[in-house]
């Protein structure tokens, strides 16, 4: 069961995804939310609530969507000492995700780093142990994958 201030703020983004797949042509791809579907997001959550995830990192949020999936995960586990940590470059973006993880109630779950994800995750791997995060999920920049 999902939390009801997530489920209400994932209600909404979807209905703008589902906006976003209707008018794909008339909207600039620079702005597009590119957020998993909702399925692929109930998969998440089901997977890190079956590993008791903890801590989680994050590369590409968009809007948050994925984010508050991965939130509700946390909250089910009972692990409000652990921490999403997510990446994006795009303030448009950032801005968004801010407000829906505040009005979702999950925003001090959720460490929000701007920025290029390669120079981040030089940061990330310097800051943590190599076995801090029990789940990580790309989602950004996928021409750099292979680097």
């Amino acid at each position: 069961m999902i939390d009801g201030k997530i489920q209400h703020v994932l209600s909404r983004l979807e209905k703008d995804i589902d906006y976003e797949t209707e008018h794909l042509d008339e909207i600039p791809s620079e702005k597009r939310l590119n957020c998993i579907s909702k399925n692929i997001g109930m998969f998440y959550n089901i997977l890190l609530k079956s590993i008791n995830a903890k801590n989680i990192l994050e590369i590409g949020m968009s809007a948050g969507y994925s984010g508050l999936w991965f939130a509700d995960a946390l909250m089910s586990n009972k692990q409000l000492n652990g921490q999403i940590i997510t990446i994006d470059r795009e303030e448009f973006k950032i801005d968004s995700a801010r407000q829906n993880f505040e009005e979702a109630g999950v925003d001090s779950l959720i460490k929000i780093r701007k920025g290029e994800a390669r120079k981040i995750l030089h940061e990330i791997k310097a800051e943590f142990n190599e076995n801090y995060f029990d789940f990580i999920f790309i989602d950004a920049d996928k021409e750099s994958y292979i680097e």
